[in-house]
């Protein structure tokens, strides 16, 4: 696979005592949107989000660190100042010590990413903290959780969902506007046999895959169903990201929202649910904004390897999708820092 798209991760462990040079790259106009933060991990992770994005963007444009220039859209979403006026779309996320980017240049095409730390804590009983969420599922993701017998499962497979429906809402710019309860991702063959029999969802459409977009500034003061605080920050290695392997009888994830022209964008979406280690969950989703256009071939392929819902980690068998970036390579192409902020 030739992914079209850009896939970055950073671990904020790998920043150690390394804070206050990593800050002092970054513009000072961006210092008191990371220092505004009163505990430590969220400065880290707030940082790690903007190392990023102009790690990339400088990499990519071969414009000087120091010269590019972001602005946040009506919509609330940032986006950079493309000295050819392009449309560059990415995202960025961050949970638990996990920052993830993602970025594609194909014009009509949008992504989002989301990253989800599974917090075993759940305060009491694992239902009564699944159920405390009933009003943002759906029918059929209450009914999916209920047949699932072991809790641990359970849960993980609820924070699969809740990171579904984050990078949806993400990707299309609805943000909390939308209501969670008003579309729901699950395995093709379970939508298939599940919808067919619910006549309130006829007049739903299908996805093939969800997209999603995200902003750093956004998704910093949003809160992920465990309670804690989201920012957004993605980590890169030096690794080489590879696609785990389709496993047999597995089926892609579909999306259906509420509305017209049932499976109008079916061929136009993709997404990914994989894990960057046992505790957190990462999510793709990438897509067409435009009907006509085709998903490229390897955007459907990389559909293709998704995991399912339920699915657990397994370190020999799931290769995060995504490239680890540690520290070092982060800053590689900054400007020194000037003496006045040494």
């Amino acid at each position: 696979m030739n992914l079209p798209i850009t896939l970055l991760s950073f671990n904020i462990t790998d920043i150690g005592d390394k804070f206050h040079l990593a800050l002092n790259r970054l513009p000072p106009t961006e210092h008191a949107s990371i220092l505004r933060y009163k505990f430590g991990r969220d400065r880290q992770l707030a940082l790690a989000g903007r190392l990023l994005r102009r790690y990339y963007y400088s990499k990519t444009l071969g414009i000087p660190w120091n010269k590019l220039e972001f602005f946040i859209q009506p919509d609330g979403k940032p986006a950079l100042v493309h000295p050819q006026g392009k449309s560059v779309d990415f995202n960025i996320s961050h949970d638990g010590n996990w920052v993830i980017f993602g970025a594609t240049e194909i014009p009509t095409t949008c992504i989002g990413v989301d990253v989800v730390w599974i917090n075993p804590d759940t305060y009491g009983p694992i239902d009564d903290f699944i159920s405390s969420f009933n009003s943002q599922l759906t029918v059929e993701e209450q009914e999916l959780l209920a047949k699932i017998s072991n809790e641990e499962t359970r849960l993980t497979t609820f924070y699969q969902i809740w990171g579904l429906k984050e990078s949806y809402i993400k990707a299309i710019g609805k943000g909390l506007a939308l209501d969670l309860d008003q579309f729901c991702i699950l395995p093709q063959q379970q939508r298939q046999q599940t919808y067919q029999q619910r006549n309130q969802y006829k007049d739903q459409h299908c996805f093939a895959q969800p997209t999603s977009r995200v902003d750093a500034d956004n998704s910093i003061e949003q809160k992920n169903a465990g309670g804690t605080e989201r920012t957004i920050t993605t980590t890169t290695t030096t690794t080489t990201a590879r696609a785990p392997q389709l496993q047999q009888g597995r089926t892609r994830l579909v999306l259906r929202t509420k509305g017209q022209n049932r499976d109008k964008h079916a061929d136009h979406w993709c997404i990914h649910l994989g894990y960057l280690d046992s505790q957190s969950i990462s999510v793709v989703c990438c897509g067409s904004k435009i009907d006509s256009t085709p998903l490229d071939e390897d955007l459907v392929q990389l559909g293709n390897t998704t995991l399912g819902l339920g699915d657990m980690y397994n370190e020999q068998q799931q290769a995060s999708i995504f490239t680890r970036l540690d520290l070092d390579t982060l800053l590689s192409n900054t400007p020194p820092p000037s003496p006045a902020l040494m």
